[in-house]
């Protein structure tokens, strides 16, 4: 017995106007009815299922809609990437903004953490930086800020600078300081 299922309508249309048979029905159960009603040898059948089985066209819907598929992700995919940038861009001049502080505010900060630093290690003490650095009154300040301090202190001679292990490294080699 042969599977008539397995077509589709035009091509089970196509077989029975090869076959010379005339269809009433428009349904597909009814036309596969109609054909098995018409006496055709299975054989024939069969290989008339299997010409139209293979051939098959490619549906020009399921290009259509790919492609406006990826064109909506592009677009998308544009749109973040916009977003993204917009973000970066103020990110970036927010970050300008803040290295960007008046003389007076940062000469302040710097005082004052230098009379805090000489207030609160004391005479002939060695500590890390890190240990300076990451202490409660430090910790809020911008390192920038903190190692300006330090060498300024240095260079009045409040302080000496060695190496010694540390995260933080104030001119890239001092690593601990000693309060003279």
């Amino acid at each position: 017995m042969v599977n008539l299922k397995q077509l589709r309508v035009v091509e089970l249309k196509e077989l029975a106007k090869e076959c010379d048979i005339k269809l009433k029905m428009k349904l597909k159960a009814d036309i596969i009815q109609e054909i098995k009603g018409a006496g055709i040898n299975d054989d024939y059948l069969e290989s008339l299922v299997s010409k139209y089985k293979k051939s098959k066209p490619v549906s020009k819907k399921t290009t259509t809609t790919s492609t406006t598929k990826i064109e909506t992700r592009i677009n998308s995919l544009e749109k973040q990437v916009k977003f993204l940038m917009e973000k970066f861009n103020d990110i970036e001049y927010h970050l300008s903004m803040k290295e960007v502080q008046p003389k007076e505010s940062t000469e302040n900060d710097i005082k004052q953490i230098k009379d805090l630093l000489i207030s609160s290690i004391p005479r002939a003490d060695s500590l890390n930086i890190d240990e300076i650095y990451n202490s409660k009154p430090f910790n809020k300040v911008p390192f920038k800020i903190f190692e300006k301090a330090v060498i300024e202190l240095i260079d009045d001679e409040y302080f000496d600078g060695s190496a010694g292990k540390s995260k933080y490294k104030i001119d890239g080699t001092i690593g601990r300081i000693i309060r003279r």
